[in-house]
């Protein structure tokens, strides 16, 4: 790469909007930008191109937190509860390698 060469990932709530915008400015995906989102709705496999996401398993987030209020409503001395979930990268074709 040449100095100066700028590297330019956004991560993105709402992708769509951001590939909008950067069409408008002639910027394409992954090319002149890498674009990731988070949590892999069903839009990341079928805009184009394609969404790299972070898969969060969001059932199993939201079982779990009702299961956590529910004992601490029932038994309200219990100590606070922290419960990590394992995340996932989907790579797909909105990032390219900048190493």
């Amino acid at each position: 790469d040449e100095p100066g060469d700028e590297r330019r990932t956004w991560l993105c709530h709402q992708p769509v909007f951001v590939y909008n915008s950067l069409e408008k400015y002639n910027l394409h995906i992954p090319d002149d930008v890498s674009v990731v989102g988070y949590d892999d709705n069903f839009t990341s496999a079928i805009i184009n191109p394609p969404l790299t996401t972070v898969y969060q398993p969001i059932y199993e987030m939201g079982k779990t937190a009702a299961e956590i209020l529910i004992h601490a409503a029932e038994q309200p001395d219990t100590e606070p509860v922290v419960k990590e979930f394992d995340l996932q990268l989907i790579v797909r074709k909105s990032t390219r390698d900048i190493r």
